[in-house]
């Protein structure tokens, strides 16, 4: 009788734990918190794994976690933020801006964040004022002769794309 019961605890532990770990999908959308706008491409990770997403043109976004995992949301020139799922299949968060942490930081050309002082490079700067002086058409044109290394080019013709 007591190896019956025994036997009967350790399966309903056994069928507990599994139930607590399953993944669910989680869908949501993620917005700024001034302008309710939703924030494209925003990174969405379960915390502690490599599992994660993006969110679409749209802010969406769908991962699969388990239902007690967290979800961190990060996006540049915002906080990063930390939610538990809780069991939730819709999780729609609203991220503050964070305007003090943008200074120092560079994007490289891989779409890598990493701060000015690390990278083993010379990095160029161009400010709003920069791009705005000389009255280009579009912000590709602004950058042309103002970057070492950028080469702007296009076909010629008026209206004609640049690259």
């Amino acid at each position: 009788m007591k190896e019956m019961r025994l036997f009967l605890t350790a399966l309903f532990v056994l069928f507990s734990v599994s139930l607590s770990a399953q993944n669910i999908t989680v869908k949501g959308t993620v917005t700024d918190d001034r302008t309710g706008e939703p924030i494209p491409y925003t990174s969405v990770q379960v915390k502690g794994t490599t599992i994660g997403a993006s969110t679409d043109d749209l802010g969406n976004y769908a991962v699969s976690t388990p239902s007690n995992g967290v979800l961190v949301f990060v996006f540049i020139g915002y906080q990063t933020l930390e939610v538990p799922v809780n069991g939730r299949k819709v999780l729609n968060v609203t991220l503050k801006e964070d305007v003090q942490n943008l200074e120092g930081v560079v994007v490289t050309a891989l779409g890598i964040t990493k701060k000015e002082k690390t990278l083993g490079y010379a990095a160029s700067k161009v400010s709003s004022d920069e791009l705005t002086q000389g009255r280009a058409s579009n912000v590709v044109s602004g950058l042309q002769g103002k970057i070492a290394g950028v080469k702007v080019t296009s076909s010629g013709a008026t209206g004609s794309s640049q690259k």
